[in-house]
């Protein structure tokens, strides 16, 4: 699995963060995906935030695209599946996945990029693929 592994969550350095990962704000800064935290904040926004619509759709096409990645790069002949899931996952349940992994995790979303933060919270969850 190592070079899978590789591709989909490269080397990280770990920041430490203490404050733990924000539930429930969202600004637009957030809209530029700088860090795993971003995520965090665009899909776990509250309703009543001005920018609740937008940063729900973002997230869900956010989460789509890192899927659809994931099943495209698993098609090809170098890479196989990283994540294996014994039933089926939809969209909305990686979301609620990956925001209870943020709430547990903080210390990961400073440094990680979001997708990278997807995959380490979905292998937490699921583990890796047997090889």
């Amino acid at each position: 699995m190592g070079i899978r592994l590789l591709v989909a969550a490269t080397a990280v350095a770990l920041l430490p963060w203490s404050a733990g990962a924000q539930v429930g704000t969202a600004d637009l800064d957030d809209f530029q995906l700088a860090t795993g935290q971003d995520l965090v904040d665009l899909c776990s926004v509250a309703p009543g935030n001005p920018l609740y619509v937008e940063a729900k759709q973002f997230c869900f096409g956010f989460f789509s695209g890192v899927m659809y990645y994931h099943d495209a790069m698993a098609t090809g002949t170098d890479f196989g599946r990283i994540v294996c899931p014994e039933e089926r996952v939809t969209r909305d349940d990686a979301v609620d996945m990956f925001v209870a992994w943020a709430a547990a995790n903080p210390e990961h979303l400073a440094s990680d990029q979001p997708a990278e933060a997807v995959i380490r919270a979905a292998l937490d969850k699921f583990g890796p693929c047997d090889e």
